[in-house]
């Protein structure tokens, strides 16, 4: 069976040294995807959190999280579990969905709880008393862009042998007639990763999200 990671797999990778075992692949599989996500800033496959974080005594609460939210599986206010049909979400925040609220099948003590607050919101104030399980991330693996799997590759190979792709700041020598110069690749404020093949196609993908907190 092939090693893979979410979206790059040993095939795709062109270089490996004989007698590498599948521990010695999955380590850097898992370690050029990492570099993907480090850089452009963004999961790119779904990824599990488990967050915990002050309640604002409103009804939507931003998830202070570095991807898009995927789902929402759970949701714990003072360690009591709402019914989840209660939430809704978009990729930033959660929120009160006012179609599916009831308080049939509520804890009788968060019951009280939130009727205490009632002029206020449903995640009611406190310290990390809220918290939040569920799935971030751009996607599943057939989402990824087929340039992130080119980068990871890139990234991968030069893992395997340094010398199989040119280094980001490298010079290159032209000549025209009997006038020579050099050419930068890369100036250093453009380097991400260090390969100059793999920064071109990731440079297009960052994705610097701002961290909205509640207010």
């Amino acid at each position: 069976m092939a090693v893979e990671g979410c979206y790059l797999t040993e095939v795709m990778v062109s270089n490996w040294p004989a007698g590498y075992a599948d521990a010695q692949k999955q380590a850097i599989i898992d370690k050029a995807e990492q570099i993907v996500d480090k850089v452009t800033w963004t999961t790119w496959c779904a990824e599990a959190f488990d967050f915990e974080l002050n309640g604002n005594n409103e009804n939507r609460l931003f998830i202070p999280l570095k991807s898009d939210i995927r789902t929402v599986t759970a949701v714990y206010i003072h360690c009591i579990e709402i019914p989840i049909s209660w939430i809704a979400y978009d990729e930033n925040s959660i929120y009160l969905n006012p179609c599916g609220s009831g308080s049939g099948d509520l804890d009788p003590e968060l019951y009280y709880r939130l009727g205490e607050a009632a002029d206020q919101g449903i995640f009611i104030h406190g310290y990390n008393n809220i918290r939040v399980v569920g799935t971030m991330g751009e996607g599943d693996a057939a989402d990824v862009p087929e340039a992130i799997k080119q980068a990871a590759t890139i990234i991968a190979e030069w893992e395997n042998d340094p010398s199989s792709h040119a280094a980001a700041g490298m010079f290159v020598s032209e000549k025209i007639g009997d006038y020579s110069y050099n050419i930068g690749i890369g100036g250093e404020e453009d380097i991400l990763t260090g390969i100059n093949k793999a920064d071109m196609l990731l440079r297009h993908y960052i994705k610097r999200k701002p961290i909205l907190m509640a207010p």
